[in-house]
């Protein structure tokens, strides 16, 4: 996605077009010394306005949309499980 879909994705849910830094935090899951890491790192985007940090949700979703998508092995069946069930 283009970054202007992100903000008409942000729009067309009816976000908020930025989220105060504690805010991200809950929404992205992560603590606020992550959060600062990933507006180092140009992940997303992190703005002041006066004393608040601000991110903009648009950066919140593009970064979620970097993500890898998670892997798992296939789940072996518990040797215990499969006696008593016999």
């Amino acid at each position: 996605m283009l970054e202007q879909d992100f903000e008409a994705e942000v729009i067309r849910l009816g976000l908020p077009l930025s989220l105060k830094a504690g805010a991200a935090c809950k929404v992205m899951s992560c603590g606020p010394t992550k959060l600062r890491e990933l507006i180092a790192e140009g992940k997303i985007d992190g703005r002041k306005r006066g004393k608040d940090l601000v991110i903009a949700t648009a950066s919140i979703l593009k970064f979620n949309a970097t993500l890898p998508q998670a892997e798992f092995a296939p789940v072996k069946k518990a040797k215990a499980a499969a006696e008593a069930g016999a």
